[in-house]
């Protein structure tokens, strides 16, 4: 069933009514908690505080009570000099840590990039990474000889954040599904949308500074043997080349690289079968469902990456590299909220239907480093 738009005012009753039912459940807790002393008690007590924090931050956000609103984000920042910028009603209001985390931690199990490469915070605009781009040449020399000098060089890529942001209009279904866990909900919904944003910006984005792994100059790029426009054409000697090519680069970096391609590409290896005995060269039989390898090497699978249907002449699909060495994300710490009561959300309106939504906000940055690690594929 589609949700149902709600009122401002419907909002705010709802808001107050959340925050009575969490301030029952924070005294019967408390009361519990006196009584038994136990540490599940405890915990339990401590969760619910946290939610009902997040309530009361939700209902001052609905009644524009900014004196509430900015006592929370003061306590943020006392704690955190580097989130005193760009804060305040402008830009929306520092959320309570706890809500940041549910976020976060939603951010990076849905985001497998993440996982893959090295995360830094940052605590400034910018983060500089001093990289080194070429190698010391080694001479051998005689003994009280002279040794040559070698020039090495050195990059400093940049990574500059980027803002995400996600809206969620509010619905009878949020409303009602709040009841339970409003701060669980939200920091879901907005984890798993701007995780999406994230990676699919770390995959293919085209800004100048921050490419993506598939749009970053200097990489070692393999094209496929077969001629034509088709992924559909890779096979596992593909995959082999590619190893092949960044064992030439650097062969420890090679033992430690994973693929990265999307679930259609890989599904067209996956069905290929061996000329001679006839069974699957993927796995020994596909009930096994093991973890996917090419020639011991790991495959992560990610929607971000081109999918089998989006071929093109010279368009690069898979990638291969040592990700932690290669691909660096900068966290700018401070997540905001700001509550929209005019704009269009989807086909919502919001002056009109009398609605009000939520936009969550975070700041990301990425860059690659060494660009001759990463080893791509592409189509003639």
């Amino acid at each position: 069933m589609a949700d149902t738009v709600v009122s401002k005012a419907d909002l705010k009753e709802i808001a107050n009514e959340l925050v009575a039912k969490h301030a029952e459940t924070v005294a019967r807790r408390e009361k519990a908690f006196n009584v038994t002393g136990s540490e599940e008690d405890k915990a339990k007590l401590d969760i619910t505080n946290k939610r009902s924090e997040f309530v009361t931050f939700m209902k001052a956000l609905t009644e524009n009570d900014t004196a509430v609103l900015k006592k929370y984000e003061a306590e943020r920042v006392s704690n955190n000099k580097a989130l005193s910028e760009g804060s305040g009603s402008a830009g929306g209001y520092l959320v309570p840590v706890e809500f940041e985390k549910e976020v976060i931690r939603f951010l990076n199990n849905h985001n497998q990039f993440r996982k893959e490469a090295t995360v830094l915070p940052m605590n400034s605009k910018t983060l500089n990474l001093n990289t080194l781009t070429t190698e010391p040449t080694v001479y051998i020399t005689g003994e009280s000889s002279l040794i040559t000098a070698s020039d090495v060089a050195f990059g400093e890529p940049i990574i500059t954040p980027k803002k995400y942001a996600a809206i969620q209009a509010w619905s009878s279904e949020l409303l009602e599904d709040s009841e339970v866990d409003l701060m669980g909900l939200i920091a879901e919904r907005f984890g798993k949308a701007i995780s999406k944003a994230e990676q699919t910006e770390f995959i293919s984005g085209a800004t100048a500074g921050s490419l993506g792994v598939l749009k970053a100059a200097g990489v070692t790029a393999n094209t496929l043997s077969a001629t034509g426009t088709l992924y559909s054409a890779i096979t596992w000697d593909e995959l082999a080349g590619m190893i092949a090519a960044l064992d030439e680069v650097d062969l420890e970096e090679s033992q430690n690289a994973k693929f990265i391609m999307s679930p259609s590409v890989f599904n067209v290896l996956r069905k290929q079968k061996s000329s001679t005995g006839g069974e699957y060269m993927v796995y020994n039989a596909p009930q096994e469902g093991t973890v996917a390898q090419a020639w011991g090497r790991p495959i992560v699978l990610m929607n971000q990456m081109p999918l089998l249907s989006a071929t093109a002449t010279g368009s690069k699909f898979v990638a291969f590299a040592d990700w932690k060495k290669h691909a660096f994300i900068g966290d700018r710490r401070g997540i905001t909220v700001k509550l929209l009561e005019e704009g269009t959300v989807g086909s919502d309106n919001l002056a009109e239907k009398d609605m009000q939504a939520l936009r969550v906000t975070k700041r990301t940055g990425f860059v690659t480093a060494n660009a001759t690690g990463i080893v791509t594929l592409a189509t003639n």
